[in-house]
């Protein structure tokens, strides 16, 4: 979890090439093409992360194939307005 933020904070690269490294690449290199990105079809695996000092974070929420499995903190979670979603 820790490593694309270290690697960004440190300027080793961008947060996005970093997550790419963690999780479309090794997706792809186990045959899973539903996973390791954002994309129309695919699993909708998500982390909600806290940034802390340092490049650490912190895990709020894990989403697993678009259900809510781990929530650090529930109140945090609440939906205050309703968002109309994209086809």
């Amino acid at each position: 979890l820790h490593a694309p933020f270290k690697l960004a904070h440190q300027g080793a690269c961008t947060l996005a090439e970093a997550w790419r490294m963690v999780s479309e690449a090794p997706a792809a290199c186990l045959g899973l093409g539903d996973r390791g990105r954002l994309a129309s079809g695919s699993r909708a695996d998500l982390i909600l992360v806290e940034p802390g000092q340092g490049g650490n974070v912190r895990l709020i929420a894990t989403i697993a194939a678009g259900r809510l499995v781990y929530c650090a903190e529930p109140a945090r979670m609440v939906m205050r307005q309703s968002y109309s979603l994209a086809a």
